[in-house]
């Protein structure tokens, strides 16, 4: 088993084991003032079923800083699990609103304040074992290769970020001595500890040459590290060997599927909760509509750009008059949006009932429906229709790299009172800092935003 998830079991099951301890002293402390609160009670049995479950999810995503090899701070292992608590928590208290299981909120704070407290403590339990264990008893003895050009820089590099490397020899490499230095790398393998072969290679190091190492390394049984510059600017990338090709995959960000996976599980079951809330909404809404114009059709339906420029049909309520899009031409002259966007403040094809669908937001209720299906997000960057996506410059073609969402930073925040440039930058932000708290967060702002009735 690897060093990485190792790390990853033994955290987790101090996590858990502190979650459990919070839980369990909670209920017995407040059963004292609260006889209802007690592990007898099914409410709290269910509870304590609900918040492992949702604590799974979470421990698949929160414990990506536990990398092979690498040192931990403390201040990380705290912000995890401070995060985890927060979540936990936020859970709690939605799960109490939307099934109405009323909780003892005294409860769930003195829950959360001993759960930190643990956490604390098994921050500096964790980091012992790590090194007592993961670093002081798995010393590797290194051998590194290397041209004069890169050889003391990459030996630093080395020393730096993994700390139970202990160097065994450092050989020069030029093409002079390729023969006589792979007789001394077979030498020390066969007369010295050697655990590992560190190459750090730049264009003055042969393919024949890291093919005869590799050779080496390979009948001998030592493992061996291939360290290139990194001057493609790239800061995350993944090896793999494929049918005889070396793969080096470069990833600008990185979208962990636990993410991934669990962002789409929470979209699926908000969408659900909320399509079945806001249904007699959507019937209110639709005969509003067609009250106010019985030609028109209820909903507006557009072809938007997704992830990663996939296509798809965005559903929204109508709020304009019928065939609105012929007489945008005409109305070109009065774009206040820079860029490639179309926007106009007093929009004259806005019906009335659309002014008030937009002012509330209510016209976007429709696009659950597109986040049930996959195609879009509650939390994302907003979809642009197709002709207006591929306008856009290639430095904003990042916004597609997630799914789109009905709501974002700007929509949370500035609502429309941004530029095209703006509007880009902000969803550039939210890709470079999406979490799962983040998304609570914007969902929580937009909320609010919309009991403002600052849509437009």
């Amino acid at each position: 088993m690897e060093t990485k998830q190792k790390r990853k079991i033994i955290f987790n099951l101090f996590d858990m084991i502190s979650l459990t301890a919070a839980y369990w002293i909670s209920l017995n402390t407040l059963y004292k003032y609260n006889t209802s609160v007690t592990f007898s009670n099914y409410t709290y049995q269910w509870l304590g079923l609900l918040i492992l479950l949702f604590w799974t999810i979470l421990a698949a995503e929160l414990t990506r800083l536990l990398r092979e090899d690498k040192t931990i701070k403390q201040i990380d292992l705290l912000k995890n699990s401070l995060v985890r608590g927060i979540l936990i928590a936020i859970f709690v208290i939605c799960v109490d609103w939307l099934i109405m299981l009323n909780i003892n909120k005294v409860f769930v704070v003195v829950f959360l304040g001993i759960y930190i407290l643990f956490s604390v403590i098994q921050s500096k339990l964790f980091l012992f074992l790590d090194k007592f264990t993961f670093l002081k008893f798995q010393k590797k003895f290194i051998i590194v290769m290397g041209t004069e050009n890169c050889i003391e820089e990459g030996t630093k590099y080395l020393k730096e970020n993994y700390p139970h490397y202990a160097l065994t020899e450092k050989l020069l490499l030029d093409s002079n001595n390729e023969d006589y230095i792979i007789d001394v790398l077979k030498h020390s393998i066969q007369n010295r500890v050697v655990d590992m072969v560190c190459i750090l290679k730049d264009e003055n190091i042969s393919d024949k040459v890291i093919e005869q190492i590799i050779k080496v390394c390979k009948e001998s049984g030592r493992e061996v590290n291939i360290y290139y510059k990194n001057n493609f600017n790239m800061e995350k990338a993944n090896v793999k060997v494929d049918n005889g090709y070396i793969v080096l995959n470069f990833k600008p960000v990185e979208i962990p599927i636990s993410y991934v996976i669990t962002k789409r599980i929470l979209d699926i079951i908000l969408s659900s909760i909320a399509l079945l809330l806001t249904m007699p909404l959507f019937l209110i809404i639709a005969i509003a509509i067609k009250l106010e114009s019985p030609k028109g059709p209820v909903f507006f339906v557009q072809e938007r750009v997704g992830l990663n420029g996939r296509r798809f049909k965005l559903i929204k309520f109508r709020t304009m008059i019928p065939d609105a899009e012929k007489y945008k031409e005409k109305l070109m002259a009065m774009n206040e949006m820079d860029g490639p966007v179309f926007k106009i403040t007093n929009d004259p094809r806005i019906t009335k009932v659309g002014s008030i669908l937009r002012k509330l937001s209510l016209d976007e209720l429709p696009q659950l429906i597109n986040v049930l299906k996959g195609e879009m997000s509650l939390v994302g960057p907003r979809p642009l229709p197709t002709n207006e996506a591929i306008k856009c410059e290639v430095v904003h073609q990042i916004r597609h790299i997630v799914k789109p969402g009905i709501t974002c930073i700007w929509q949370a925040t500035k609502r429309n009172n941004c530029s095209f440039r703006e509007w880009m930058k902000l969803d550039k932000e939210y890709i470079l800092r999406r979490n799962l708290m983040f998304d609570f967060y914007l969902i929580l702002k937009t909320v609010l935003a919309v009991i403002k009735m600052t849509g437009k």
